[in-house]
């Protein structure tokens, strides 16, 4: 996921920023660490949104003069957009930021996936001259970062002897290429199908999975510590069959257990099975 931050020349209520994800059909994902955090979705696309209290914006001392200058006013207030990398989810957020606009009357500014702080104004440039990227500096039409731009991500959870070394040494004796760029660990591909593995430090699980939800499940990977990976799947129906390749192979050497976004389902490989038997061509469809 990419973050932005919009800042406010104003509080933002939080009933009135509930209206407005509400009018999305936005549902609260029941993260105990942000409980004011909410999902919207639209078909694959999605997007996680939250407020922060007018009293406590949690804004970094040295971007406060950006926000102020780009604003005419202090920052008095913060929504964070959190846009996945699945197809349509940028759509969505810059849908989302439009409504926004539009409800409190473009009083606010948009930090950006590459933290440059852009008016309303810049931004609709960038709707105006582009297809998509609008929330990067720089459009880069790139094949790789299309295929980034179209990834749908799923968290995978390891039992505590699959430490990330162990998984690097798996990945590359499947002919795995190691370090293919800056954003992933290791990447397999087959003619045009793409997955990506993304390591985590040993012990360290995703931070926005809410512990309640896995405290059920947790008893298949045995003792802790656990440790997990991102897996980014290129939104192809010959990707999500190499993903499937790849988990088949890694649960034949360990348990493991798989959470999708944005509902953070929490699935077993016996669950995905049977996902993939019923529909082969998207098997990591979240319900959220």
């Amino acid at each position: 996921m990419r973050t932005l931050d919009l800042i406010f020349a104003h509080p933002v209520p939080p009933e009135e920023l509930f209206d407005l994800v509400s009018s999305f059909g936005g549902v609260s994902t029941g993260n105990v660490d942000a409980p004011a955090e909410v999902s919207i979705s639209r078909g694959r696309a999605w997007i996680l949104v939250h407020g922060y209290p007018p009293d406590r914006l949690e804004l970094a001392p040295r971007w406060i003069p950006l926000y102020t200058e780009a604003l005419r006013a202090p920052p008095r207030g913060r929504v964070i957009v959190h846009v996945a990398r699945a197809t349509g989810s940028e759509w969505l957020a810059a849908e989302f930021v439009l409504a926004a606009e539009e409800k409190w009357d473009g009083r606010f500014v948009i930090d950006d996936f590459a933290d440059e702080v852009v008016t309303l104004d810049e931004f609709h440039t960038r709707l105006a001259e582009r297809h998509s990227g609008f929330f990067w500096p720089g459009y880069d039409a790139s094949p790789r970062a299309l295929r980034e731009a179209r990834a749908i991500s799923v968290e995978v959870l390891l039992p505590a002897q699959a430490q990330p070394r162990t998984v690097e040494r798996f990945l590359m004796s499947i002919g795995a290429a190691m370090h293919p760029d800056d954003h992933a660990d290791a990447s397999l591909t087959r003619g045009n199908a793409r997955i990506w593995v993304r390591l985590r430090e040993p012990g360290v699980m995703p931070s926005d999975v809410n512990a309640d939800r896995l405290r059920g499940h947790l008893a298949l990977l045995g003792a802790p510590p656990y440790h997990s990976f991102a897996l980014d799947v290129f939104d192809t129906e010959e990707s999500q069959r190499l993903a499937l390749e790849f988990l088949e192979a890694l649960a034949a050497k360990w348990a493991l257990l798989l959470i999708l976004r944005p509902d953070y389902s929490v699935l077993t490989m016996d669950d995905i099975r049977a996902r993939a038997a019923s529909d082969p061509s998207d098997p990591f469809a979240s319900g959220g």
